[in-house]
């Protein structure tokens, strides 16, 4: 016996705590991004609401391949013309909505649907229930799926309806194993049959044993398969005589019981909290494999922007800048920029041999150079650190002195002596040299950190791509209760 939704906990504050914390990490490097966004989408756009609303009107969703006479059926069953019918294919382009009661929240994703259009309530559905016709399984929504798949995934309950002369081929099939998969009540209608009663039985019973074959029906005595003998359309109405549909109104009104509408959401809701931690297991083994490709491919941007700003301070307190002393700033900043490069070069030949890097590169050839703002700001950096030095000479030397004297000359020598620890410049150009000698130390200190923000800068493009490694905290937030830790 299924259980009754006040029978047990629902674990509500869990699921929505689940479902905003999916929604704060993407799985981009481990490959798993469409299954992380499907189970916060069935969790936030189904669970949520329906045990919200456990006595809510049951979803059903009318699906079926192209042909197979869905709209027809429907117009039949609510003796007026609520779903568009006809000889082109497909008729059904969208989903229909015959609803007594407004939109359910299950299918607020539908932006179709609450703009208004493709809601019917005139006449209203049997009580209790909410019909949606679907497009066959060629028609794809706004998110790239088969509309017929989105609803599904939304539904309570599926009316599948196949062509009794194409019930055998593939279109369909996929609809029914997703429906057994939800767990959803299932009616299967065997439309447009024979008018001979012994052909209609026989392909009944040929269908019912397929059913039985992939595991859809327990056995072939246990009904479910309902036949609709091909028939006359009525104009006014678009769809078959009503008596010729009084077997599936009946299973209809069946579905509509309030105990067997409960019993079924209990049902549906149950298997998908099932899936739903099946799904957090599989989320939370791919949120491990995205911290580790993460963590790989920032410890390529550190080692290849560490090592080249290594070798640029390197070269600086070693005197092998000396040659740019006297050159601008602007000499300065190209040197860092050639080295941004050669850093970009290393992160993105070590991002090559791994499978999340090379992703990451794929279509941004830009990458193995230094960034498009990087020569700016590096200018600019350099020619900050260049206007510190006079104020820095001015401060070694005393203002007061300072003040007096040849400003500019001083922050000239201070400039060289920077690039090139080995130059004194001499007392009768310069006074103060032994002070300005400390002042180089402390312009060198400054030049090494600007080199730094320049490449550190240069390597954020990397890092933005990499984004946030995923923490054990975010781990822990994608349990559900009860679950072992």
């Amino acid at each position: 016996m299924v259980p009754l939704p006040e029978d047990r906990d629902d674990g509500l504050p869990a699921l929505r705590r689940v479902g905003e914390s999916l929604g704060s990490f993407r799985l981009e490097h481990s490959g798993g991004d469409a299954a992380r966004r499907a189970l916060r989408a069935q969790i936030r756009e189904y669970l949520v609401p329906r045990l919200l609303d456990p006595d809510g009107a049951l979803v059903v969703a009318v699906v079926g391949g192209s042909g197979s006479g869905k709209s027809t059926l429907l117009n039949a069953v609510a003796r007026r013309r609520i779903s568009p019918a006809g000889p082109l294919r497909p008729t059904t382009t969208h989903p229909v909505v015959w609803s007594g009661e407004g939109l359910p929240p299950t299918l607020g994703g539908f932006a179709l649907l609450v703009a208004g259009r493709g809601v019917v309530s005139d006449p209203a559905p049997p009580e209790g229930l909410i019909l949606v016709d679907t497009p066959p399984p060629s028609v794809l929504g706004d998110d790239g799926r088969p509309a017929a798949v989105a609803v599904l995934e939304a539904a309570d309950a599926c009316v599948f309806v196949a062509s009794g002369i194409r019930y055998a081929d593939a279109a369909g099939w996929e609809l029914i194993e997703l429906a057994a998969g939800r767990r959803l009540p299932t009616l299967f209608v065997l439309n447009r049959l024979p008018a001979a009663p012994d052909i209609q039985n026989l392909l009944q019973e040929d269908f019912t044993r397929r059913l039985v074959a992939r595991g859809v029906l327990a056995e072939p005595g246990a009904g479910g398969v309902v036949g609709v003998a091909e028939g006359p359309i009525l104009p006014e109405s678009g769809g078959l005589p009503p008596e010729w549909v009084s077997g599936l109104r009946k299973e209809l009104e069946a579905m509509a019981d309030p105990l067997a509408r409960r019993r079924a959401v209990a049902g549906v809701a149950g298997a998908a909290q099932r899936r739903v931690r099946q799904g957090l297991e599989v989320v939370r083994a791919w949120l491990v494999d995205e911290a580790v490709a993460a963590l790989a491919l920032c410890d390529a941007i550190d080692a290849g922007y560490r090592r080249v700003g290594s070798e640029l301070t390197a070269a600086l307190h070693a005197g092998r800048l000396a040659g740019l002393a006297g050159e601008p700033p602007a000499a300065l900043a190209a040197v860092v920029v050639r080295r941004a490069s050669l850093a970009a070069r290393r992160v993105a030949a070590a991002w090559e041999a791994q499978p999340a890097g090379k992703r990451l590169l794929r279509g941004r050839p830009e990458l193995w150079a230094h960034g498009a703002d990087t020569g700016e700001s590096a200018s600019r950096d350099l020619a900050e650190w260049a206007a510190g030095l006079g104020p820095l000479a001015a401060e070694a030397c005393g203002r007061a002195w300072w003040r007096r004297r040849r400003a500019r000359r001083q922050a000239e020598a201070l400039y060289r002596m920077t690039l090139d620890p080995l130059y004194r410049p001499e007392p009768r150009t310069v006074r103060h040299a032994t002070v300005l000698l400390r002042a180089a130390k402390e312009a060198r200190r400054r030049l090494a950190e600007t080199f730094e923000a320049v490449l550190e800068g240069d390597s954020t493009r990397f890092r933005e791509l990499v984004g946030a490694v995923p923490s054990g905290a975010l781990l822990a937030r994608l349990r559900l209760d009860g679950e072992g830790r």
